[in-house]
């Protein structure tokens, strides 16, 4: 699995979405590629799926469910929960993210991902970073 954190010079959110992705990686035990990328310029962003700086891809996917973007953004990026616009994905996101990746490729199963989408909804953490 390839998780992909794109953003570009003098982004706000970059150490923050590295953290968040790092954490979720470790609870989750899972090898991953973690590719944190710098775009260097517009065509660049635009080639890499780029939605606004920083961007989180899991195998090519973008982590946030219901994207208010899905067009090209070249400029700082926002995450809505619970209301609130934050600078990173919450870590639910991300963990969400992985999961569903997971499943893809090794035919995780389908059990495993019900009960986290269950306990997330339970819990009220679905849109909510930990």
């Amino acid at each position: 699995m390839k998780i992909e954190i794109l953003y570009f010079a003098g982004c706000l959110g970059i150490d923050s979405a590295k953290s968040v992705v790092e954490s979720a990686i470790k609870d989750l035990g899972v090898e991953v590629e973690l590719v944190i990328r710098p775009m260097k310029d517009e065509r660049e962003a635009r080639e890499n799926g780029f939605l606004g700086s920083p961007t989180v891809l899991i195998d090519g996917q973008d982590v946030e469910p219901n994207k208010r973007y899905e067009k090209f953004i070249w400029g700082p990026r926002t995450y809505r929960t619970q209301g609130e616009e934050k600078l990173t994905p919450p870590k639910s996101w991300v963990t969400t993210g992985i999961l569903k990746a997971q499943r893809n490729r090794d035919h995780l199963s389908a059990t495993l991902y019900e009960m986290w989408e269950d306990l997330l909804g339970r819990k009220g953490l679905r849109n909510q970073p930990y």
